[in-house]
């Protein structure tokens, strides 16, 4: 079970480059503060257009979904998931790229927070 110690460390096994910027936020623990340092850096790639390393990290935020205790579940749900509406690009090919990226666990858990959203 990854916990909210040993979260930065798993994230920094499947993307190195986010190394130093975690240190940083894995000072105070934060598990939040380091799904926002996910999220930042997986949005930076949507806009570099890079869905290689896109993927990855949708790939690490369904890994942690999965594998974390509540803390972490929480904070995915509540910083990353809550995003994708943010995240989803304007332009119709590359929404759906993106889209076809989403790996269909979180994909259900934002259908379900928008559905739940609007009642």
């Amino acid at each position: 079970m990854i916990t909210q110690t040993d979260l930065t460390d798993n994230i920094q096994a499947d993307i190195p480059e986010l190394s130093d910027t975690l240190c940083d936020k894995a000072k105070g623990k934060n598990v939040y503060q380091v799904m926002y340092t996910l999220l930042d850096y997986t949005h930076s790639k949507i806009v570099e257009h890079n869905f290689n390393t896109v993927k990855k990290c949708l790939q690490v935020a369904e890994k942690l979904y999965e594998k974390g205790n509540g803390m972490v579940r929480n904070a995915v749900v509540n910083v990353f998931i809550y995003s994708f509406s943010k995240l989803l690009l304007h332009d119709k090919e590359d929404r759906k790229m993106l889209i076809s990226l989403i790996p269909i666990s979180l994909y259900t858990l934002y259908i379900k927070q928008m559905l739940h959203s609007n009642l």
